[in-house]
């Protein structure tokens, strides 16, 4: 049954899937198992989308200090965006004032 996008409710969850696979086991892992995933997966997204009707905005909610159980729970599993305000903060490269930082984390 297509969603009011076009796409099949299937093809969503497939895609959720592979995405939350290279998030937690990494691309690599992934590709190994799944070779051309996103090649496939695109190609049938794009099929399915009707191309005619005009985009919209979405309101999207943005959020600072949350929870990771929250974040998986209220956004990651359903799929539903959110903007992380000040999420990297404190990480070692943001903090440093030395430019070349970033260049030397693994």
């Amino acid at each position: 049954m297509p969603s009011d996008n076009g796409v099949e409710t299937l093809q969503r969850v497939m895609f959720n899937a592979i995405f939350a696979a290279d998030w937690l086991l990494g691309p690599a892992n992934v590709e190994r198992l799944l070779p051309r995933r996103w090649d496939s997966m695109h190609g049938r997204l794009l099929k399915a989308a009707p191309h005619q009707r005009a985009g919209r905005e979405l309101p999207v909610e943005r959020r600072r200090n949350l929870d990771p159980d929250e974040f998986r729970t209220r956004f990651f599993l359903p799929g539903v965006p959110v903007v992380l305000e000040s999420a990297a903060a404190n990480w070692p490269a943001i903090r440093s004032k030395r430019r070349g930082m970033v260049r030397r984390l693994p």
